[in-house]
């Protein structure tokens, strides 16, 4: 063969006296197979496939649309393998601003609100050991402003990422978490001067984790009944408009007779009590008064980096797990195409969103100050149900009426006994959820209901 400019040297002598021996392996990426006449060793001629750039649109449905790589690959119609596409995307956000970064800009653009910072961690499974993501967040912007993957869960390692965000220029006046000591430790030193609010979700989970009282707990009624007026009464404190009305309902719990078990929650409660400002208080710094109390903002936040997370069957590494969550909320922020925050003239105060499955109205208007009518507006905007002075979440419904269909023929008055109203307000739920009663004489007393078959439910 007489080689010509086109005839790769030898990678063993750099000799060009070679023959060519055909199309050999071409599945394996190889065009072409050489001889060489002067080692005698064979060589390939690798095929060149010109290198395919991510476009954004690729790597943002990677981030916020598909599934997997699979499925991107796909439906994309791409040439590569799931391996270069990941390592391709790892590439790209390396190149993506880290959040101090961001938040600066977002802090000169004015985008950050009223200064409501949102904190909260969670656990996350890298090489098969226990990693903890921090968060925090803007809570009036929605924006998130510090974020990081860590390996421990401590002051030494929470501590330098606020006192980073410190030197961004962001001081919260008011900081929503849920208590944990780490982090209060962490916030009280960096920002001494911002008030620190628990989250009402965090201390309802809490409550329900202490004092189980929904079905099959292993203690009698009366103690349950018990316990449900103790978390009642708590929450109530925790929502109470000011110290007048919360001093009611610490004088209301004191006075009932606790065992063991509740007189350790309500102490513990008092211990941070502080920390539950009261809502006159939180209108101070927000007309949102839900926005100061609940944390959920965090809590979605870190929902999307889990479902980041499940892409990949977990991260891989920490500076995978770090890459990709940069890139994430790099690009969301990105997406938004935010307007700078401007406070509005007009303040209207906002009403608190109970954490009850059925609650009382007037009661609950009576503890947060608001009005009867404005929280009754936000409840039916929220999807609850309302029956007479009650609010029910459409769950709390289909619960009672389960019950009621497991008892099939039964009295009007056994059932009010069971879920706790009155006779002519089970009357109305009962209609509410489709059970119809049937009844000989005008007593309410001698009232039965008997539920027909599973083609009748609700009519009988």
């Amino acid at each position: 063969m007489i080689p010509d400019s086109s005839t790769p040297p030898c990678p063993y002598c750099s000799s060009v006296q070679v023959i060519k021996k055909g199309k050999a392996i071409r599945k394996y990426g190889y065009k072409q197979v050489y001889y060489c006449k002067i080692c005698h060793k064979r060589y390939c001629e690798k095929k060149k496939n010109p290198r395919m750039e991510l476009t954004e649109d690729i790597i943002e449905s990677y981030l916020f649309n598909e599934g997997s790589l699979d499925s991107l690959i796909r439906s994309k119609g791409l040439t590569i393998s799931r391996t270069t596409l990941f390592r391709r995307i790892l590439e790209k956000a390396r190149n993506c601003p880290d959040w101090p970064e961001l938040t600066a800009d977002l802090k000169a653009r004015n985008i950050l609100g009223s200064r409501i910072m949102g904190v909260d961690t969670s656990k996350l499974k890298i090489e098969g050991k226990h990693h903890v993501y921090f968060h925090a967040v803007d809570v009036t912007s929605r924006n998130p402003i510090a974020y990081d993957v860590c390996e421990k869960e401590d002051i030494a390692t929470i501590e330098p990422i606020l006192r980073q965000l410190k030197l961004v220029g962001y001081y919260p006046k008011l900081t929503v978490t849920d208590l944990a000591p780490e982090l209060i430790a962490s916030i009280e030193r960096v920002f001494p001067d911002a008030k620190i609010q628990g989250c009402l979700f965090h201390l309802k989970m809490w409550l329900d984790k202490e004092l189980p009282t929904k079905k099959h707990v292993r203690v009698d009624q009366q103690t349950v009944t018990r316990w449900q007026e103790v978390k009642k009464l708590i929450l109530f404190a925790a929502y109470s408009y000011d110290w007048e009305k919360r001093r009611e309902y610490l004088s209301r719990i004191k006075n009932l007779n606790l065992d063991e078990k509740a007189q350790s929650v309500v102490e513990r409660f008092l211990q941070n009590i502080i920390y539950y400002n009261t809502l006159n208080r939180l209108k101070e710094y927000t007309n949102n008064i839900n926005e100061a109390i609940y944390n959920n903002l965090c809590e979605r936040h870190i929902g999307l980096v889990r479902k980041l997370e499940s892409k990949r069957a977990g991260f891989k590494s920490i500076n995978s797990a770090f890459l990709q969550v940069k890139s994430f909320w790099f690009y969301n922020i990105k997406r938004k195409g935010q307007l700078p925050h401007t406070s509005d003239d007009k303040i209207v105060y906002t009403p608190p969103l109970p954490l009850f499955d059925h609650v009382n109205l007037e009661e609950f208007a009576t503890a947060t100050g608001f009005p009867r009518e404005a929280i009754e507006q936000l409840m039916r905007e929220k999807g609850y149900e309302i029956i007479n002075n009650y609010a029910f979440t459409k769950t709390q419904l289909e619960e009672i009426k389960r019950e009621v269909v497991k008892m099939r023929k039964t009295s009007l008055t056994e059932v009010a006994k069971i879920i706790g109203y009155d006779k002519w307000m089970t009357l109305d739920i009962l209609q509410k959820v489709g059970i119809k009663i049937s009844y000989s004489k005008l007593d309410l007393s001698d009232a039965m209901i008997t539920i027909g078959s599973l083609q009748n439910l609700g009519h009988e």
